[in-house]
């Protein structure tokens, strides 16, 4: 029990970059297709780093050096907005986390899972809030 709310700490503690970059992307017109991309690059970028790191073996940023890498992530992601070349070089960059926590590889695939199922939440959230601003300001022109 112990071992799966340690793993389920760390798998949103990692993923949080891949939701906020959910969040921010999803307000782009993409399509779903182009939207499953990413997610999934996330996690592979993801899964990748934590076997990478695991290999390395490093210690998790402290609070600190946490809170400055959400920072340049969010300063990444609002650059990506402008640019398809920086939307797609985000995972890679994201994944710098995981590479830094050291995290055991056997965690790698679950931590992939939940960082791509959090980008699309992220993602899927964004969506919706554009949909329901949208039909807000179609309300209030036709009003």
């Amino acid at each position: 029990m112990m071992l799966a709310r340690s793993l389920l700490t760390m798998a949103l503690a990692l993923g949080l970059d891949s939701f906020i970059a959910g969040l921010a992307v999803g307000t782009l017109r993409l399509s779903w297709r182009t939207r499953f991309a990413f997610a999934a690059l996330l996690g592979v970028a993801d899964g990748a780093a934590t076997l990478l790191g695991a290999a390395i073996s490093h210690a998790l940023p402290a609070p600190p050096e946490a809170l400055l890498y959400l920072l340049a992530a969010a300063a990444l992601v609002l650059a990506a907005r402008h640019s398809r070349a920086w939307l797609f070089s985000l995972p890679l960059w994201l994944s710098l986390d995981n590479l830094a926590a050291g995290a055991p590889a056997a965690e790698a695939p679950a931590l992939a899972l939940s960082s791509m199922a959090l980008a699309l939440a992220g993602l899927a959230l964004a969506a919706l809030g554009r949909f329901v601003a949208t039909r807000a300001a179609a309300r209030i022109r036709a009003a």
